[in-house]
């Protein structure tokens, strides 16, 4: 079973719909993207962040943009399959952190996943006790598309020589995985 129909199947309120096609059930003939709302993570780039997790290993992974918890509850499995490692994710409206907590509570994944509340412009990783900055082995950019730059322009001295991802939603450029140098 892949890491989508296992999360259907612990959480049956997630629904999958094609892109575009909210009021239809899914139909995997119709290709392009699916995910479960027209706000998340889409299925496929949650797979691909479940398999990245699942082959670099990181330790500690974070995450701008938490909405519902879907792109946490992909790399949350992830890590619960590794066995170790842990994310932060950052979400700034509380009905949505309310709505990703009861998610991640429901996936049996708190231990594994930390739902930060307050806006990422402000989020210091050494404000919650973790010490050195440099502890990101994979950062995520997933707030709103507009804002996505100046994360990782922000974010630069704590994600030296470690991937940062960026997801261009409703354009579907595609997904970047982009890598700073020394």
């Amino acid at each position: 079973m892949n890491i989508t129909d296992r999360l259907i199947a612990l959480d049956p309120t997630l629904e999958r719909h094609n892109e575009g096609f909210w009021n239809e059930p899914y139909d995997p003939q119709k290709g392009g993207f699916s995910s479960f709302n027209d706000a998340g993570v889409e299925c496929e780039v949650g797979e691909f962040l479940y398999s990245l997790i699942r082959l670099l290993k990181p330790n500690r992974v974070l995450e701008t943009g938490t909405h519902i918890g879907v792109g946490a509850a992909y790399m949350g499995m992830a890590l619960k399959d590794n066995n170790f490692g842990t994310l932060d994710t950052i979400e700034f409206l509380l009905e949505l952190q309310e709505q990703a907590i009861k998610r991640i509570q429901k996936l049996e994944l708190m231990n594994r996943v930390n739902i930060r509340f307050g806006d990422v412009k402000n989020f210091e990783p050494i404000n919650f006790g973790l010490g050195n900055k440099d502890i990101y082995q994979l950062i995520f950019l997933d707030t709103e598309p507009q804002t996505r730059f100046r994360e990782m322009v922000r974010f630069s001295g704590i994600w030296d020589k470690i991937p940062i991802i960026q997801t261009i939603r409703k354009i579907h450029i595609g997904l970047g995985v982009q890598y700073r140098k020394k």
